[in-house]
């Protein structure tokens, strides 16, 4: 986040309203104008905005788009259709804070178990 705050700063320092003016830092381009001058403004002041994230994940051997929300106490719902972010319930929180802790025990006694075989796995590629 860094350099792009970095590029808005020289940005506004050299902006010429009316024109149209292209700044590149390593990843990040910007494309600047009149119109855009509060957009800049509010990028400079805000973080990351928080929002729903599009996601390719891997189900049954088929890439599916599935929806997370990166907003801490929220979940993803379909509603209608859609998704949407809806604030997660005490009692569920209570619910998943114990079901973590039970899911890493288990993990914790199958772990070993579960790097002798990546490791023969491993072996059995590289020859």
């Amino acid at each position: 986040m860094s350099k792009l705050t970095d590029a808005l700063e020289k940005a506004q320092e050299t902006f010429t309203p009316g024109l149209r003016q292209v700044i590149e830092n390593g990843e990040h381009v910007l494309y600047m104008d009149e119109a855009h001058d509060k957009f800049l403004d509010y990028l400079n002041d805000a973080d990351v905005p928080e929002s729903l994230k599009r996601v390719r994940v891997v189900r049954k051997g088929k890439r599916i788009i599935k929806f997370k929300s990166n907003k801490p106490g929220f979940k993803v719902v379909f509603v209608n259709g859609r998704a949407k972010e809806v604030k997660i319930k005490p009692a569920e929180r209570i619910k998943r804070k114990r079901a973590t802790k039970k899911a890493a025990r288990k993990a914790k006694g199958k772990k070993s178990i579960a790097l002798q075989r990546r490791k023969r796995s491993l072996k059995l590629v590289r020859k």
